[in-house]
């Protein structure tokens, strides 16, 4: 994944199946803990609000995020689009508030071409037309396609319109329950199927990021 943060997303999976939902895109992505794995109801509770910005043919890339996940705020940018290709640079911002963060600026060897975002196991399937069987936000009014696929024992659900926009991501069981592992899922919002523009790819806020190895 492009980011160092561990957001759990499609892109840990790996292969390239399922869903084709473009590379290059803006969304606004909500991650819900939904409680233990265990049980039939579900209480699910924000843990992190981002904003999602990939555009892999420039070797751009832009993470912003606050909640309990990460303890507050945090930001992250990769650009391996300069002069030192296929050296890059990241930039890792975060602090308890948007008012009290530090900046740490990395030195990276790219990996070209980028690991895919969008990316699902080979068992990835089709089954047709659904919603999620729980959902937060509102849902589109346009039908959902429902994909299944398993990892680990464990199931996860993928829900896109007709447009190959992305809606709703998530493990919907598990038989470690017990072990007190628990359920979450992402449900997404606003999404572009387009680069955004290269003035998107610099940090939101004043801070000061001092040169690392």
């Amino acid at each position: 994944n492009w980011t160092v943060l561990p957001l759990r997303d499609v892109a840990d999976v790996a292969d390239s199946v399922g869903p084709s939902i473009s590379e290059k895109f803006s969304v606004d992505s909500f991650e819900y803990d939904d409680g233990p794995a265990f049980g039939n109801s579900r209480n699910s509770t924000l843990i992190l609000s981002q904003r999602l910005l990939s555009d892999p043919s420039s070797l751009r890339f832009k993470m912003t995020g606050n909640g309990s996940l990460v303890k507050g705020y945090i930001e992250q940018i990769t650009r391996c689009d300069g002069v030192t290709a296929p050296l890059g640079y990241l930039l890792n911002i975060n602090g308890p508030s948007i008012n009290s963060l530090t900046c740490q600026n990395l030195t990276l060897r790219c990996q070209v071409p980028p690991q895919p975002f969008w990316s699902f196991p080979s068992n990835a399937s089709n089954v047709g037309p659904g919603v999620p069987a729980f959902h937060v936000r509102p849902l589109p009014s346009a039908p959902l396609t429902k994909w299944v696929f398993w990892m680990d024992s464990e199931r996860w659900e993928f829900y896109e319109t007709d447009k190959a926009e992305p809606v709703w991501f998530g493990k919907v069981s598990s038989p470690f329950g017990s072990k007190g592992w628990h359920l979450f899922h992402f449900e997404y919002a606003n999404f572009k199927p387009v680069a955004p523009p290269e003035s998107a790819f610099v940090p939101s806020e004043k801070v000061s990021c001092k040169q690392q190895q």
